[in-house]
C-alpha cells in the first residue's frame, strides 16, 4: 500500500529509533518498509538533539536506497528512491 505524503505527514510515526540507535537490524526492517511502502515517517527519541537527528537520518539514507523529506524536530519523512 503506498500513501501519498500528506498521509504520512498527517499520521503516527511507523518507526521509532529508540537507545540503541541505527543498527544493522533496523536498517534492514527500514529497508523492507520502504520497499513495500514507498514513504515512511520515522522520530527519534527524545533524548537526542535535533542536530543529531539529521545526523541519524543521513546515516539511514546513506545505507539505504532513500531521500530526507520533510525533517521536523526529531520526526523525518523517507521516501525510496527509484533504482
Amino acid at each position: 500500500m503506498t500513501r501519498t505524503l500528506e498521509e504520512v505527514i498527517h499520521a503516527s510515526p511507523d518507526i521509532l529509533i529508540g537507545k540503541n540507535g541505527i543498527t544493522e537490524g533496523l536498517l534492514e526492517h527500514i529497508q523492507t518498509r520502504l520497499n513495500r511502502e514507498k514513504i515512511l515517517k520515522l522520530k527519534v527519541l527524545e533524548r537526542v538533539s535535533k542536530q543529531e537527528v539529521m545526523e541519524l537520518a543521513n546515516e539511514i539514507t546513506e545505507s539505504i536506497s532513500a531521500e530526507i523529506l520533510q525533517p521536523r524536530g526529531r520526526t523525518f519523512i523517507l521516501k525510496k528512491i527509484k533504482e
